[in-house]
């Protein structure tokens, strides 16, 4: 990270997800997730994901495994002048209905992704369970170097966690899991599988 970038914001793309949402988003699947989609080696370490698509990778072209859980927190900033977390959404919400993952969890750094869904027609977080944090979350930050980590500040925006999964006992576990972070809200009617 470049000094004097501002948190959360285009300047700078790397926001390690706290060790709080991890523990809580480990509840919710039992144990570290099978897949995150947007990390580094260095990243996921705190998250500890069974495999990871990197940077370098491009999980946006590239093909997810088939796994039972998911996690993803998206990289800020754009690209080609689209919003990477709006492009991160979309993919999430393809890769759900398509059945590449069964429950997974999806952190918007800020509330925007509602606006960033309609601008790209892509089916909005309210679609989904979901949780506003009542306090935005501190993230971690990379080091100059970006091989170490330090906690960062909070947000400065509001940040939301979305789920997308299967109904009833599973939601059960995401308010168990999230619920004392925040607001909750459950839809009426889910995003169907393709």
């Amino acid at each position: 990270m470049r000094p004097g970038a501002a948190l959360h914001s285009s300047k700078n793309d790397s926001w390690v997800t706290p060790q709080n949402i991890v523990n809580r988003a480990h509840t919710l699947f039992g144990g570290p997730p099978d897949l995150d989609p947007a990390s580094s080696p260095e990243a996921n370490g705190m998250m500890r994901a069974k495999q990871i698509i990197t940077r370098e990778q491009d999980a946006l072209t590239v093909d997810w495994p088939v796994v039972d859980t998911l996690w993803l927190n998206p990289p800020g900033g754009k690209l080609r002048g689209k919003s990477m977390a709006g492009l991160f959404w979309g993919r999430f919400v393809w890769a759900y209905r398509h059945g590449r993952f069964k429950r997974g969890l999806f952190l918007g750094f800020s509330l925007n992704i509602l606006q960033v869904a309609q601008a790209y027609d892509v089916v909005p977080p309210t679609d989904f369970p979901l949780c506003i944090p009542r306090n935005r979350i501190s993230f971690v930050l990379p080091d100059e170097s970006g091989t170490s980590y330090h906690e960062g500040g909070s947000a400065t925006h509001p940040n939301v966690i979305v789920y997308a999964g299967p109904r009833g006992w599973d939601d059960d576990r995401f308010l168990a899991a999230f619920g004392g972070l925040g607001a909750t809200s459950f839809p009426t009617s889910r995003v169907p599988r393709v």
